[in-house]
């Protein structure tokens, strides 16, 4: 899948809803508007997706699906992946089966841990309608000229 890097708060194209004005989209990453947290056990990875609003909450019920987390995994994750919905802390934890090659006894990969599933996670682009973004600030270092790595002497 070739796409179009967009940045933080850029415009898509209107989504249509039926009503007469079609809604304005913006794509966003998750490490700019949510936590996450993961770990492991046996072959097993577990990842838990924070939401900082309720209006958050239900824009990640609707886009991060366990098809496009199992998508965004790849070849890490061989098995099914569960979501479940924990409400009461705006929270969606995710299950990956077979997602550590035998577990960290096992495995021959560097890093046979599911600590940085989380970091992974992050990285997947989702796309917001107007006003899920309301009140919240939005991280990101590409939206900050002059952010990133320093070079020497600057």
């Amino acid at each position: 899948m070739s796409a179009t890097r967009l940045k933080a708060h850029e415009r898509t194209k209107p989504e249509r809803t039926g009503m007469s004005e079609p809604l304005m989209s913006t794509r966003v990453l998750l490490a700019d508007v949510a936590q996450a947290r993961s770990g492991d056990k046996a072959d097993l990875a577990n990842v838990a997706l924070f939401a900082p609003t309720d209006a958050l909450y239900e824009a990640f019920k609707r886009e991060v699906t366990p098809q496009r987390v199992k998508d965004l995994f790849g070849r890490f994750v061989k098995g099914a992946v569960d979501r479940y919905e924990v409400p009461t802390v705006r929270a969606l934890n995710f299950v990956l089966h077979q997602a550590l090659d035998g577990g960290a006894a096992r495995s021959l990969r560097s890093d046979p841990l599911g600590k940085s599933y989380g970091s992974l996670l992050l990285r997947l682009e989702i796309d917001l309608r107007e006003g899920e973004l309301e009140g919240i600030e939005v991280r990101s270092l590409r939206a900050r000229p002059g952010a990133g790595a320093r070079t020497p002497g600057r």
